[in-house]
């Protein structure tokens, strides 16, 4: 039995290598769509940066605040020049602080790829 282990040792370094070209394929399909969130505080406000790699200027997007907790979901639509299809995506930012959603502003920069939500503090943390 001796004998099999060469080819049995190749044909696993075969598979296995396989197996990771298709893992690196599909990792390489999947960070263009990559999102990053980055939460800062000023005196005011909280201010949540997200970065949409997808994102073009017929985006569909919800914006809420429940519980201290942004809730953003979208569709960035379909790109044509890149030939990109569409690309939904659900984000939830565990906010530091309690905010005034009422007082919320979001802004959509399309060439930055970029969505900002501007949320006023609490009246509590306002002292």
């Amino acid at each position: 039995m001796g004998w099999l282990r060469p080819w049995f040792e190749s044909m696993l370094y075969e598979e296995m290598g396989e197996m990771w070209l298709e893992m690196e394929r599909l990792s390489h399909e999947l960070d263009p769509n990559r999102t990053s969130v980055r939460c800062e505080q000023t005196p005011t406000e909280v201010v949540v940066q997200v970065d949409i790699p997808s994102l073009n200027p017929r985006h569909e997007m919800d914006v809420r605040v429940e519980d201290n907790v942004l809730f953003i979901s979208g569709s960035t639509g379909r790109d044509e020049v890149r030939e990109r299809r569409q690309f939904q995506f659900t984000l939830h930012v565990y906010l530091p602080i309690p905010v005034e959603p009422s007082g919320m502003i979001t802004e959509m920069d399309p060439e930055a790829k970029r969505l900002t939500v501007r949320l006023p503090k609490g009246r509590m943390e306002n002292k």
